[in-house]
């Protein structure tokens, strides 16, 4: 059976909003992924074969759109970096910011393993799914994860306080 599109909008639409935000730090763009994830998801319907749950198969595209828009924002300002924004801007002490600073320079995989787990309604079974993955590889990459932005909040920190 068919998942209906506007049953998938209404439970997953703010939880994907959130992902992509972390996955992207804008949230123009994240609202772009949210569009272009139900667009797709819209078009593909036919092909959904129910294998997983319905919330797997948007995470999964999703994860796929947050990647190509990144990427592209990245390619269209030059790659210039957010943190050198804040610099110019006077910076932020707002810890908010630093840990999307932080999630932002973990690599793909460690950004989008932590980014999941983040929203508190995935369960490592389902992260591992989502990412076609083994789940000790989730744990792995979230540990992982989580060490080098403690290391990267304490470099800043440095740097910025003192």
């Amino acid at each position: 059976m068919r998942p209906d599109l506007d049953s998938l909008y209404r439970e997953n639409a703010k939880r994907l909003a959130v992902l992509a935000f972390q996955l992207t730090g804008d949230h123009a763009l994240a609202e772009d992924v949210v569009q272009e994830t139900f667009v797709a998801a819209h078009k593909g319907i036919s092909a959904f074969r129910g294998e997983a749950e319905p919330s797997t198969w948007l995470y999964r595209i999703a994860l796929r759109v947050s990647a190509r828009l990144r990427e592209k924002a990245r390619r269209q300002r030059g790659s210039v970096l957010r943190e050198e924004d804040a610099q110019a801007r006077g910076g932020s002490g707002d810890d908010v910011e630093e840990m999307l600073r932080a999630l932002d320079a973990l690599s793909e995989k460690h950004r989008v393993v932590l980014s999941l787990m983040n929203l508190r309604e995935l369960s490592v079974a389902h992260v591992a799914a989502v990412l076609g993955i083994p789940e000790g590889t989730v744990w792995s990459r979230a540990s992982m994860a989580r060490k080098r932005m403690r290391a990267l909040m304490r470099e800043r920190e440095a740097v910025g306080g003192g």
